[in-house]
């Protein structure tokens, strides 16, 4: 029988992340949540700043679910569903799936190893933490070309 090797964040660097984004968001005075998820979106570390707004919590789950399970930004899923009105009416009534900005896939080599989503501050400010936050541990938000 053939096994199958899985390939994801583990706890380990996900806690790291989600610290840092934190600290980032502190440092800037921004109330937001930071989720990193596995590449099925499970659930793998959550932190948040102490005041931030309740709806950014989920928020912030959906976006990193949403960019692990398609390996693409939420923006980018967006833009590339967008203009197929039938498919973006399938896509916005699908559960957990969330196209605000800030979720973001996590890409070791040309592997998607999970996805974030920062949650909480305005839409440039969530994207930039999370973009920052996955390349300060070396991995990147896109499958290299």
């Amino acid at each position: 029988m053939k096994s199958i090797a899985r390939h994801e964040i583990d706890s380990a660097l996900a806690y790291q992340m989600v610290g840092h984004a934190i600290e980032l968001a502190r440092q800037q005075q921004l109330e937001v949540c930071a989720v990193v998820c596995d590449p099925r979106g499970h659930l793998v570390a959550l932190a948040r700043t102490d005041n931030v707004m309740a709806p950014a919590i989920q928020f912030a789950i959906d976006k990193a679910w949403t960019s692990a399970n398609f390996s693409i930004s939420t923006v980018g899923l967006y833009e590339r569903i967008a203009p197929k009105p039938p498919v973006a009416l399938g896509f916005a009534n699908r559960e957990r799936v969330l196209f605000f900005p800030g979720g973001l896939p996590i890409f070791e080599g040309d592997v998607c190893i999970g996805g974030m989503g920062v949650s909480g501050a305005k839409d440039q400010e969530d994207i930039d933490l999370a973009t920052a936050t996955i390349e300060k541990f070396g991995l990147s938000v896109e499958k290299p070309a």
